[in-house]
């Protein structure tokens, strides 16, 4: 189940230049940025057009608001919400709908903008906020055992994601029961909402439409059937959800821009800031940033391919549905996925350490390695050293005091420059520094720890491995450390 929903108007916010976030180069992203700002300013222009239209048809004595010959998206914002003002006065609809007339109201609207007819009738169900705490648990029980989360959890941990005993699944439905406003199940095909959030209230519109885009998702495209649950493989189901929650964005974008003006869109986007965002800032890196990448990194793509395409609309985001995003360098790099470049799986002949199989298998990607290298103190190289990453994959075993984490970059350059940054990240965490054992393989061995980090197979992979001895560094390194990886990069 996606339960991030309760972010999607901090996202909307973020998409309208509210929040920076980074994925590119700078000059690449200053130009997404720009592309982005021409596509606000053409909506507003279209949505400026159509009102008139309305108004003149309604009152053909109106004046609608002169604009000048090269309209500013300051100009269209001003302009747009003096019709929209007008158009206020003309109906009482506004305070006249009911709550279900407000959600086929909403849903009409969503599948128009989105270009997606419903196929059957949505299913809503209706709590209050203990009744959504309790349904997020279920939906844990339903995904995984105590033991699969308990191991999860010794997986993130021995890899530097989250601090040892750190609470995860409680802190996770804490959060989400407190600031989730509706949500989509793609298991039950149903919509939860929460019981106080009246839809008269422009914010809880603008949720809705969000979360019926996933229900349109659902019923044309089999959103169950996405790797979104993926459990050896966070990179990929991440991805996976920036295309879900960055098309619902987009749309919500292009709801706001139409039913919303200026005035009422701040007011639902502060609104969102305005709720209690304590255990936000307080949960660590791995848990804020990864329910924030799908809408913000994800809202980008999706633009991304709207811009790349000559079909225009939502068609292109249709079409990556059926070719979905493998991994977060994709979605950083929308290039690259429009280019077909796939990440490189890692496969080792067997997975069994001195006779014992992991118990924790998975995949950190170009996002994944941001994050880590950010929390043990990287933060001003993480995004540059990241980049460059073709594969990784990593193996936690003996309840997370072993790990040997393998890496593969586009060239020698780009692995030289992650090996750089993870050795002072591996210093800050272990509180030693690195000796220098040959050309290729670099250790510590500090209180009870060891580490080390090799740079091999012609320079363009780096193995990292964590274990209580330099000895067991060394068994673990013969046993993962010369193996032949796919001979095609590209």
């Amino acid at each position: 189940m996606k339960a991030s929903k309760a972010f999607a108007l901090i996202l909307a916010a973020s998409a309208a230049g509210l929040i920076g976030w980074g994925g590119v180069h700078w000059s690449q992203e200053r130009a997404r940025e720009a592309a982005f700002e021409q596509r606000q300013i053409a909506l507003l222009a279209d949505e400026y057009a159509r009102l008139k239209s309305e108004v003149v048809k309604i009152d053909p004595e109106h004046i609608a608001p002169s604009l000048p010959d090269a309209p500013s998206k300051a100009d269209l914002e001003k302009a747009t919400s003096q019709l929209r003002e007008r158009m206020e006065l003309y109906s009482e609809e506004k305070h006249a709908l009911s709550e279900e007339q407000w959600r086929k109201k909403i849903e009409r609207d969503t599948a128009r903008i989105r270009g997606l007819e419903f196929k059957e009738p949505v299913s809503y169900n209706v709590l209050n906020r203990s009744e959504i705490g309790k349904v997020l648990e279920g939906k844990f029980a339903e995904q995984f055992t105590d033991e699969e989360f308990d191991a999860m959890v010794a997986g993130y941990v021995a890899i530097g994601l989250l601090p040892e005993g750190f609470p995860l699944k409680q802190v996770y439905i804490d959060l989400l029961s407190e600031q989730i406003a509706a949500f989509y199940d793609q298991h039950t095909h149903k919509l939860f909402m929460f019981s106080g959030a009246s839809l008269s209230n422009a914010q809880n519109r603008v949720i809705l439409s969000h979360e019926l885009t996933h229900a349109l998702q659902d019923q044309h495209f089999s959103i169950k059937n996405l790797p979104l649950e993926l459990r050896t493989n966070d990179d990929r189901a991440i991805a996976a959800s920036a295309l879900v929650e960055g098309d619902a964005t987009v749309e919500m974008q292009l709801y706001m821009v139409e039913k919303l003006d200026s005035k009422a869109a701040m007011q639902a986007v502060l609104a969102s800031f305005s709720q209690n965002m304590e255990k936000i800032a307080s949960a660590p890196r791995l848990l804020r940033e990864s329910l924030l990448f799908p809408y913000m990194e994800g809202a980008k793509f999706c633009a991304a391919l709207q811009e790349a395409s000559e079909e225009g609309g939502f068609q292109p985001i249709d079409q990556a549905f059926r070719r979905v995003p493998a991994s977060t360098t994709q979605i950083l790099h929308p290039e690259k996925y429009l280019a077909g470049e796939e990440p490189i799986p890692v496969e080792w002949p067997s997975l069994e350490w001195q006779g014992e199989k992991p118990s924790f298998d998975n995949v950190l990607g170009e996002f994944g390695v941001r994050i880590l290298l950010s929390e043990w103190g990287q933060s001003e190289f993480a995004r540059r050293a990241a980049e460059g990453w073709r594969g990784d994959r990593y193996l936690v075993y003996r309840g997370g005091k072993a790990v040997v984490w393998r890496t593969l970059w586009e060239d020698a350059s780009e692995a030289t420059e992650f090996a750089t940054v993870a050795a002072r990240m591996l210093t800050q965490r272990f509180g030693a520094e690195l000796d220098k054992r040959d050309e290729s393989t670099r250790q510590l061995e500090h209180e009870g720890r060891a580490a080390m980090l090799v740079q091999e197979l012609e320079g363009s992979e780096v193995l990292i491995i964590q274990a209580p001895t330099a000895a067991e560094c060394d068994t673990l390194l013969a046993q993962f450390g010369k193996t032949a990886t796919p001979q095609s990069r590209h």
